[in-house]
Order: C-alpha cells, then sequence, then structure tokens
C-alpha cells in the first residue's frame, strides 16, 4: 500500500501513515527508509497490519515490490515541480490544461452512459482523467488539494453563474 506521513512523533520513536481511504496505519520512524529523515507528506510504501495494538504500517520503502519508485517528492522550494497523486496516478500539476468536477457526461462505462457527478483532468498534452467516487477516490478531497495548488486553471462554468 501507499500512504503520507500524517504525522511525526520524535519522543516516542513514532508516526502516522495515511493512506487514499483515510486509515491510519502506526510505524516506527526508526523503521523508515534511511534516506533522512522522514518529512510530513512524505510518501512510502508498506504492507499493513492489524495487530491488538491498531493498524501498524511494516515494511517501510519507497519503491514498490517491482522496484518502480513510488514517491513523490516534497517540494522544498517554490520552484520545485508539484506532484497530486490520484489513486495510482501521479499528476504533475504544471502538466494540467484545466480540471473541474462536472455532471456532463464524458465517457461510458460498462455499455451505460453516466451522468454522475465526477472530476475531469485534461492535460495539456491531451491526455483526459475522470474519477467518480465509485473509483475508490473521495473527488472532493481530490477537488479541495487541486484548489489549494493549482488555482490558476480551475475551469469556472459561467453558464451556471448569475
Amino acid at each position: 500500500m501507499i500512504g503520507h506521513v500524517t504525522q511525526i512523533n520524535v519522543v516516542l520513536n513514532q508516526g502516522i501513515l495515511t493512506d487514499f481511504h483515510g486509515r491510519h496505519f502506526k510505524f516506527a520512524l526508526s523503521a523508515a527508509p534511511p534516506t533522512g529523515p522522514v518529512k510530513l507528506g512524505e510518501e512510502l510504501c508498506f504492507t499493513p497490519q492489524l495487530t491488538t495494538a491498531g493498524l501498524i504500517a511494516t515494511n517501510l520503502s519507497q519503491r514498490h515490490h517491482d522496484g518502480t519508485k513510488v514517491v513523490i517528492p516534497v517540494p522544498v522550494d517554490a520552484d520545485a515541480p508539484r506532484f497530486v497523486r490520484i489513486g495510482e496516478v501521479v499528476i504533475n500539476l504544471a502538466q494540467i490544461q484545466y480540471y473541474e468536477m462536472t455532471t456532463t457526461q464524458s465517457e461510458i462505462r460498462n455499455g451505460y452512459e453516466s451522468c454522475a457527478r465526477h472530476l475531469l483532468i485534461q492535460m495539456k498534452g491531451g491526455r483526459q482523467f475522470t474519477f467518480y467516487n465509485w473509483d475508490g477516490i473521495n473527488i472532493d478531497d481530490v477537488m479541495h488539494k487541486l484548489a489549494m495548488l493549482h488555482t490558476t486553471n480551475q475551469r469556472i462554468d459561467l453558464e451556471h453563474r448569475a
């Protein structure tokens, strides 16, 4: 699984990873990969375990089991590239042409048209991503994150504004 470091307690040698479903997993800071101190927002791969003490994260690494690197770097300066992860997709914010929350039909799934609310992200190279809540992604949280990190290219529906 992949999770973000959301809490660090150096005194107790403990941190908390939060996965994309909002579940919290405790881990020992000393068990983190030896690439430097763990930072808030850092991504780590881990193996989840359920113990009597609750959910814990073991086998912490910065790479998938097949060796591919999955970590999104935490930006340290203002000019550093910024990325956002939506499920298993990592998007460079500079490559987004626009994004919007819409109910306009953009694809047919399983042979049926859908008018469900979904998040549409149009990339500068022409690629398009469509996310629905039933994809296991909270599209409202993603929209909020995009609105905070990438305010320039949000498509505003002027027809529905009075």
